[in-house]
């Protein structure tokens, strides 16, 4: 390897991306924001334009003449983000040196630093571009970067230092915009990439900023007041208790470890990731914290919207709670680790329950919610130590439920269903098919059909 080239390694690995927020008026943009002309603050992974030209592409190459095929950057008037595409596939730019005469242009201009994660926000990074003194022989003008959810990034492109240079788009990278939700794209030498799963649960600890609940059998957490009301089934409230067996109640706390079938415990609003006899008093953590601000809440916004795509969505808070490798009780060997998350945006409501590792206990198990008037309740319909491998939102090891609304006369939906067995006789009495229809309703429309009137017929 020639000593530009390790000088321009060494210098990527050296360069670490800077956080940056934008004023705006009189305010300062919240994290992850960019300021408008005339002055509002966006969001750049929503407000974006889409760059798709062919010649940008890593494996373009191009004369050194004519000059008028050669692209050069300086001759477009840059305004605002960007998303880089080629063709149908989200790429992004290259984070390694790319060969002169590529990219359609002289001088490929590539990204001299690691691309920032969500938490990172909006950050500043160096571009380089490659010429006949080394991989930074132009050291152009730096550009705003950010990561945003579903696995693409957006760009602050900026007029280079001169011509002709030109932004690069990686090929390699098209594999990225596959990428599921909780996955992440990865490559040890910014040749190769490749989608690798993601924990399932939201970041979480006392490096977080989490409360930690007193290690005790069967107890609750303090009332923790809120700073933003929780709207669950047309029931509005401003305060939470976390009841380290496993789930969550509003009105007071509950230290029950044998959990009645929902829709047992009438007067009280239940939300249960995982009802059971658990005991944090000598090993495991159960923690909470609100979050008003942050990447956590595009993601959340993200994933609603996703899971839910008849609402439009905006988190402005959410609450998350988690049991990180709570023992059972009595003690069997086995633990489990799972979350709630609640979050709203002040109107709608909705909870994600997540599942790490769950072991088995001899003891009962409910997961799932109820509401107080028992008129809208939900038991999620598999066995507990499968949840880590189930969806009802086709992202393993997560539910998510819209809880914001509740049933009225005045918000009746009837639903007439067409089923046609394919392989088998369908028995319009057989109760299974009726626990069919509610599941479907559940997941499909996000409303719990517990207390629907559901008739079958032939």
């Amino acid at each position: 390897m020639r000593l530009s080239a390790v000088l321009c390694v060494l210098q990527l690995l050296l360069t670490r991306a800077s956080s940056v927020t934008f004023t705006c008026g009189d305010q300062v943009c919240p994290e992850g924001e960019d300021c408008a002309d005339p002055p509002r603050c966006f969001d750049p992974c929503h407000d974006y334009t889409s760059l798709n030209d062919s010649w940008r592409a890593t494996d373009f190459a191009v004369t050194y003449t004519p000059f008028d095929l050669v692209k050069c950057d300086t001759d477009i008037v840059w305004q605002g983000w960007y998303r880089l595409f080629l063709g149908n596939a989200s790429v992004q730019m290259p984070e390694r040196c790319i060969d002169r005469l590529m990219c359609g242009t002289h001088a490929p201009l590539w990204l001299n630093g690691a691309h920032p994660s969500l938490e990172d926000g909006v950050v500043s990074l160096p571009v380089c571009g490659n010429w006949y003194s080394g991989c930074c022989n132009f050291q152009s003008n730096p550009i705003h970067v950010k990561a945003c959810p579903g696995n693409y990034f957006v760009y602050k492109f900026v007029a280079p230092v001169n011509c002709y240079l030109a932004y690069c788009a990686d090929v390699n990278t098209a594999v990225c915009g596959t990428c599921g939700d909780y996955e992440t794209c990865v490559s040890e030498d910014k040749i190769t990439w490749r989608c690798e799963e993601q924990a399932i649960l939201y970041p979480f600890g006392v490096d977080e900023g989490d409360v930690l609940n007193v290690g005790e059998n069967d107890g609750s957490s303090p009332v923790i007041s809120i700073n933003n009301s929780f709207i669950f089934f047309g029931s509005k409230h401003q305060q939470i208790y976390v009841n380290n067996n496993g789930f969550l109640t509003f009105s007071r706390p509950l230290n029950g470890s044998v959990p009645l079938p929902f829709p047992s415990y009438s007067g009280d609003d239940i939300i249960a990731a995982l009802w059971t006899d658990l005991d944090n008093s000598k090993n495991g953590t159960i923690s909470y914290r609100e979050v008003t601000s942050g990447y956590l809440l595009q993601q959340a916004t993200h994933s609603i919207n996703r899971y839910f795509p008849h609402f439009n969505f905006k988190a402005s808070w959410l609450f998350i709670v988690t049991w990180d490798r709570v023992p059972y009780h009595p003690a069997t060997g086995t633990e489990a680790t799972f979350q709630v998350v609640l979050i709203s945006d002040g109107t709608s409501s909705f909870i994600l329950m997540n599942y790490g590792d769950i072991g088995p206990t001899n003891g009962s198990v409910q997961a799932g919610y109820k509401s107080k008037d028992s008129a809208s309740y939900f038991t999620i319909p598999v066995p507990y130590t499968n949840l880590p491998f189930t969806s009802n939102v086709n992202v393993t090891g997560r539910w998510a439920f819209n809880t914001g609304c509740a049933p009225s006369a005045q918000h009746l939906v009837g639903l007439k269903v067409s089923i046609r067995a394919q392989t088998e006789h369908l028995d319009p009495s057989d109760p299974s098919l009726k626990q069919t229809l509610q599941n479907w309703i559940q997941e499909n429309i996000g409303y719990s059909s517990g207390s629907a009137n559901l008739q079958c017929s032939p």
